[in-house]
C-alpha cells in the first residue's frame, strides 16, 4: 500500500524538495568552522564558535586544504599551542559535514588517539547539530549501539583514528584525506 501525503501548498513542501534536488552549498573550511565548530569551555582559552579573525595566520593553511586548488600536501610547521589542532579539527568537521570522504587522523600512540577522540572529536560532533544527527543515524543504520572511539561513520564517508605505531593497520584502508600529528 502506498502512503499518500497531503500538502496544502507548494510552500509547505519546498524545503523538502529543495533538500533533495539542490546541490550542497559550497562552503570553505573556514566559513564552515565559523558556523559550526563549537569549542567547549575548559580546555579551550576561547570557548564558543571559532573566530578565525583572531588567528589570521591560519587562513592560508585552511584555504590550502580545500580540494581542487592544486595543492596535494599541506605541511604546517608551527609553534606550540598556535592553532594546529584547531586547523585539523576544522578540516575534519568540514570533511564530515560538507564534503564527505574517508579520512584518517593519525596520533602518535593508542592512549593519545583515545584521548583525542573522547575529548576533542566527540564534543565537536555533539555541538554540531547536523553532523551529530548524521553520525547517530549512520550508527543506527549500521546496527551499532554507538559510534566507536576509533571510527565515526557518516553518510558518504568515515573517520578513522589510527596510530603511528601500527603501519599495517594504516595500510589496510584507502583514505582520501589524512591528518597526522608528529
Amino acid at each position: 500500500m502506498t502512503k499518500a501525503y497531503e500538502f496544502q501548498s507548494f510552500a509547505s513542501i519546498k524545503p523538502v524538495v529543495s533538500e533533495c534536488v539542490l546541490p550542497p552549498e559550497e562552503i570553505s573550511i573556514r566559513e564552515h568552522a565559523e558556523r559550526n565548530l563549537y569549542l567547549p569551555a575548559g580546555k579551550n582559552p576561547l570557548p564558543g564558535l571559532v573566530d578565525f579573525s583572531k588567528t589570521p595566520y591560519l587562513h592560508e593553511p585552511l584555504d590550502a586544504l580545500m580540494p581542487d586548488n592544486g595543492v596535494e600536501k599541506v605541511v604546517l610547521m608551527k609553534g606550540w599551542q598556535t592553532g594546529g589542532t584547531l586547523s585539523g579539527l576544522a578540516w575534519m568537521l568540514w570533511v564530515m559535514d560538507a564534503a564527505p570522504a574517508y579520512m584518517l587522523i593519525v596520533q602518535p600512540n593508542d592512549e593519545l588517539r583515545k584521548t583525542f577522540s573522547q575529548h576533542r572529536i566527540n564534543p565537536i560532533i555533539a555541538h554540531c547539530s547536523s553532523l551529530r544527527e548524521r553520525v547517530e543515524h549512520e550508527a543506527r543504520r549500521e546496527r551499532l549501539e554507538k559510534d566507536s572511539i576509533l571510527t565515526k561513520s557518516f553518510p558518504g564517508g568515515c573517520l578513522f583514528l589510527g596510530t603511528a605505531t601500527s603501519t599495517s593497520a594504516l595500510r589496510s584502508h584507502s583514505f582520501q584525506r589524512t591528518f597526522a600529528y608528529w
